[in-house]
């Protein structure tokens, strides 16, 4: 009885001191290395669930995204669709929640007759959202890049997440509402997050652990 216990207090102690490099995409406000950002501290729960010790390492979206892909490591948050999800080669946690990303157009827009428009989005949303081919897409890595290519009539209208975005401006909805609008008639799109890892040993075991309290 007591070898038993031996056996399982070391593969405890052996488990618990696997070291996981986990790339996060920076997003403003949401994500960001301060201890008090939405994502970190949700990121801190994953770590504790998981028993295994995280080393984060925050960069911009596509490099991210870069680094991940050479790594054996873990990504967090990896934003995607339903069929994406389904078909993804990579280890996925339980979906962490629910983003819907609406088009958004500024006050000043007038509509001209064109073959197709043009739109932007933030580039963590890449692979998880199908975007329309008939329209001219540009991939963003900031929220205020997005605005600032709006506002310069530089597209037509730029997808945002909302009510996330309200958090963007001073005064919330109220500021978003004095020069923006959220146009019904573009479709509505629909992603999931998840903590994402490559298929190896140690991180199924981090994602069966993370899956648990989910």
């Amino acid at each position: 009885m007591h070898k038993v216990i031996l056996i399982l207090f070391l593969y405890c102690q052996t488990f618990a001191s696997v070291t996981v490099n986990v790339f996060s995409a920076e997003i403003q406000t949401f994500n960001t290395q301060q201890k008090n950002s939405l994502y970190n501290k949700f990121l801190s729960k994953l770590e504790k669930a998981s028993t295994a010790k995280f080393v984060v390492k925050y960069l911009p979206p596509l490099r991210a995204k870069e680094e991940f892909k050479n790594s054996n490591g873990c990504f967090f948050p990896l934003s995607l669709g339903d069929n994406e999800a389904r078909n993804s080669r990579f280890l996925l946690s339980r979906p962490l929640g629910e983003i819907l990303l609406y088009g958004v157009r500024a006050k000043s827009f007038k509509a001209e007759v064109k073959e197709s428009e043009s739109f932007s989005y933030l580039s963590i949303y890449s692979k998880g959202v199908n975007f329309s081919k008939n329209a001219r897409s540009y991939e963003i890595e900031k929220a205020d890049q997005l605005f600032g290519m709006l506002d310069r009539k530089r597209v037509d209208y730029i997808y945002v997440s909302i009510p996330d975005v309200y958090f963007y401006f001073a005064l919330g909805k109220e500021d978003f509402d004095k020069k923006y609008y959220v146009d019904k008639s573009i479709p509505v799109k629909v992603v999931k997050d998840y903590f994402a890892c490559k298929p190896v040993k140690n991180n199924r075991m981090v994602i069966s652990k993370i899956n648990r309290v989910l």
